[in-house]
């Protein structure tokens, strides 16, 4: 009789093992997913402000061509006139 408590004994003991192995590995699953689940969000934050500081960028950049073309365009009506003066004068 002893024997077959024995074994029971043994079969609890190993039940318990599966079932603390199998809660351990649940927990570490769920915490690794909570920090892949961080590690996107951040991500994510830095791709947007990337993306936010490029168009902000884009802006200034813009801002700037067009003040280029204008001055260009005074610089050519500019020498437009002196061509005009010189052949005038010639």
């Amino acid at each position: 009789m002893d024997d077959e408590y024995q074994w029971q004994a043994v079969a609890a003991i190993i039940g318990v093992f599966i079932l603390v192995t199998a809660v351990i590995v649940v927990l570490i699953w769920g915490r690794a997913a909570t920090i892949r689940g961080k590690a996107v969000l951040t991500r994510e934050s830095e791709y947007r402000a990337l993306s936010e500081e490029g168009a902000q960028t884009q802006q200034k950049l813009l801002r700037e061509l067009e003040t280029f073309n204008s001055r260009l365009a005074e610089m050519q009506g500019r020498l437009d006139e002196v061509e005009r003066i010189l052949k005038e004068t010639e």
